[in-house]
């Protein structure tokens, strides 16, 4: 038996998200497509603010994973630091 989240769900679960640090962390769980793990392990130096790139392993196959910037472009339009 597998869980996986479709859009109906997030969209649920981010609607009803009222803390902005968690709307965000989930946001970037789907935009990245990571797992929990993966993404809470992201640190500053992942992150290539000119080329508008988050690197990451996964963690259960070590497999590099650099998101399409496509999505990075809207992801990074809606974060505030």
């Amino acid at each position: 038996m597998s869980f996986g989240f479709n859009p109906g769900h997030w969209l649920h679960l981010i609607k009803g998200e009222r803390n902005p640090k968690w709307r965000a962390y989930y946001q970037l769980l789907w935009h990245l497509g990571g797992s929990q793990s993966d993404i809470a392990m992201v640190r500053a130096h992942d992150i290539d603010w000119e080329a508008r790139t988050i690197s990451y392993s996964r963690a259960k196959t070590k497999t590099p994973v650099i998101p399409r910037l496509a999505i990075l472009s809207r992801l990074f339009s809606r974060v505030y630091l």
